[in-house]
């Protein structure tokens, strides 16, 4: 089970990282304005070129809520459910969206390669 106390932050300088950087900083007073939602779009369309996994599940297992959080996680060896397959591994979870108010968040995750200098995408989700 991933905890909360376990989230390392998200400090992966990659064209995602960009999208995220600029869909996190457009201020809005309610609900998402013609831009948010463009910026979303686009951070979408990275995510997808880029070859991340979509996951629906609980936020109480991922800590992660409001559309555009991220960050970094060891998954533990025992780890079951949707996320059994990243055993051993570092992924980074990006919070999307809610599909209603009983289903849960729809994440992005992609294994990343594990360094002391910084954290870097695995291409092609191969270490």
């Amino acid at each position: 089970m991933l905890h909360s106390e376990d989230k390392l932050p998200d400090n992966i300088c990659d064209d995602v990282n960009r999208h995220l950087t600029r869909f996190n900083h457009v201020k809005i007073d309610k609900g998402w304005n013609k831009e948010k939602l463009t910026r979303f779009k686009e951070l979408e369309e990275s995510i997808k070129r880029n070859a991340y996994e979509l996951f629906v599940i609980d936020l109480r297992f991922i800590h992660l809520q409001r559309s555009g959080e991220s960050c970094v996680y060891d998954v533990p060896e025992n780890q079951r459910g949707k996320l059994k397959k990243f055993c051993n591994k570092r992924i980074r979870i990006i919070c999307l969206y809610r599909l209603d108010s009983h289903t849960g968040r729809v994440y992005a995750i992609k294994e990343i390669k594990k360094t002391n200098a910084r954290l870097t995408l695995i291409q092609g989700g191969k270490p």
